[in-house]
C-alpha cells in the first residue's frame, strides 16, 4: 500500500508538472503517514 500511495502521488505531481526534491520529500512523508 505504501508503494501504491507513492506512485499515486508521483502521477499527480507529473500532471501538475511539479516534481522538485521538496515535493518528493513531502510525498514520502505523506505516504508514511497513510
Amino acid at each position: 500500500m505504501l508503494i501504491y500511495n507513492i506512485c499515486n502521488e508521483f502521477s499527480k505531481s507529473k500532471k501538475n508538472k511539479r516534481r522538485t526534491s521538496t515535493d518528493v520529500k513531502n510525498i514520502l512523508k505523506e505516504a508514511k503517514n497513510k
